[in-house]
C-alpha cells in the first residue's frame, strides 16, 4: 500500500549530527594545545555555556517545528484509508502524535520554555530539569518505536544530564534528603558582567526565535501554495462505475489535499494503490486532469461534486468513462484539538 507523510526534514538532524562532531573535535584539540594555560574549573564553565545554548538552538528547532504542523502533522486522508496493520510503527506513533494538535502544542510549548530556562545561569539547572523529562521521553519513544533518529536525541539527553551533574548534589539534599543545609554551589568568575552578559543573552536568543520563525513559516508557505486545497480532496468509493472502458477496474480515488508536498495520491484495487503523479481542475470551468506515475494513460474530462458525491466523466484509455463516487467517511476525524 502506498504510504507516506512528512517529518521535520532530514536535513536540519543531518546537519546537527555532521556539525557537533567537528565542535567537539575542535574544542578538544584547543583544549590539548592550551591545557597548561587554562584554568579548568572556568573551561567547563564555558563548555556548559556552550552547551545550553545549543540546546536553546536546536529545541527552538524542534517546538517552533511542532507550532507550524512541519512535525506531527494531521493526518492525511490516504493514511485513514490504511489499514492498521499496513502502517510501520514510526507512522502509527505519528499519527497517534499528530491527531490532536492540543498535544503537539503541549509538547511545542514545553520544549520551548526549558530552552527560554537555559537562557539565564540562575534558572538553567530548572531549564535542564524540565528539558531532561521532555527529552527523556523522546529517547524512549524513538527507541521503543523504532525512530531513526536515535543518536541526536541521546546526545540531547546526554547534555542536558551533563548540565544537572555538576548541581546533583544539592538537588539530591533538597528534593530526595529534603534538607535544608546545601553545599555551597560551584563559583564561577562570569565571562561579562550581568548587564553586559544578559543583554546579550536576550539577543541572542530572539535571534534564535527569530530565523527559527522565518524558516518554518516560509516552510508552510511554500507547503499551502504547492497543496491547494482540491474540490474533491478525501477517499471516494465507486458507487456506479458507468461506462468502464478497458483497464478501469479502480475502485477507489483518494486525493489528499491537506499538504504532503503533492495533491496525488491513486486509485485503489483492493488494497493495492496506483500512485497518481499529477491532479490538476479548473474551478470555473469544472474540468480536470489526472496522470499516473510509470504510466502513460491520463484521465481528464470534467467533474462535479455535490454534498459527499463525486461524478467524473471523461476519457481514459480511449474510452468514455462516466462514474459515480460516494465520499468515505471515518470515524476518527483527520484532524482535532
Amino acid at each position: 500500500p502506498f504510504s507516506g507523510g512528512v517529518i521535520l526534514k532530514a536535513g536540519s538532524q543531518a546537519d546537527l549530527i555532521i556539525y557537533a562532531p567537528i565542535f567537539g573535535a575542535a574544542f578538544t584539540f584547543l583544549w590539548w594545545r592550551m591545557r597548561d594555560r587554562i584554568d579548568e574549573v572556568q573551561l567547563w564553565r564555558n563548555v556548559r555555556l556552550a552547551i545550553r545554548f545549543f540546546l536553546i538552538a536546536v529545541f527552538f528547532l524542534y517546538s517552533f517545528a511542532k507550532f507550524y504542523r512541519s512535525q506531527f502533522m494531521p493526518i492525511p486522508e490516504f493514511q485513514l484509508d490504511t489499514r492498521l496493520g499496513d502502517l510501520t510503527s514510526m507512522r502509527l506513533l505519528w499519527l497517534y502524535f499528530g491527531h490532536s494538535f492540543a498535544y503537539v502544542l503541549f509538547v511545542g510549548v514545553s520544549q520551548t520554555a526549558g530552552a527560554l530556562l537555559l537562557t539565564f545561569r540562575r534558572t538553567a539547572t530548572l531549564g535542564a530539569m524540565v528539558l531532561f523529562v521532555v527529552v527523556s521521553n523522546i529517547v524512549f519513544v524513538n527507541y521503543a518505536y523504532d525512530i531513526p533518529v536515535k543518536m541526536p536525541a541521546s546526545v540531547f539527553l546526554a547534555m542536558t544530564i551533563f548540565l544537572l551533574l555538576e548541581e546533583f548534589p544539592r538537588l539530591w539534599n533538597t528534593i530526595i534528603m529534603k534538607r535544608t543545609e546545601l553545599p555551597p554551589p560551584v563559583s564561577y568568575r562570569p565571562a561579562f558582567s550581568p548587564r553586559i552578559g544578559i543583554p546579550i543573552s536576550i539577543i541572542v536568543v530572539l535571534y534564535f526565535a527569530w530565523q527559527t520563525n522565518i524558516k518554518f513559516q516560509r516552510r508552510a508557505e511554500s507547503r499551502a501554495t504547492t497543496s491547494e486545497l482540491l474540490p474533491f480532496g478525501g477517499v471516494w468509493e465507486v458507487d456506479e462505475p458507468g461506462e468502464a472502458g478497458s483497464g478501469t477496474t479502480w475502485d477507489r480515488l483518494v486525493v489528499q489535499s491537506s499538504g504532503y508536498g503533492t495533491v496525488g495520491v491513486g486509485t485503489k484495487i483492493g488494497d493495492e494503490y496506483s500512485q497518481l503523479e499529477t491532479v490538476s481542475y479548473s474551478d470555473s470551468l469544472r474540468t480536470f486532469s489526472m496522470t499516473w506515475k510509470d504510466s502513460t494513460d491520463t484521465f481528464s474530462g470534467r467533474y462535479s461534486v455535490d454534498g459527499d458525491t463525486l461524478r467524473l466523466s471523461g476519457i481514459q484509455f480511449g474510452d468514455t468513462l462516466n462514474v459515480k463516487l460516494i465520499r468515505r467517511r471515518f470515524r476518527l476525524e483527520p484532524d482535532r484539538y
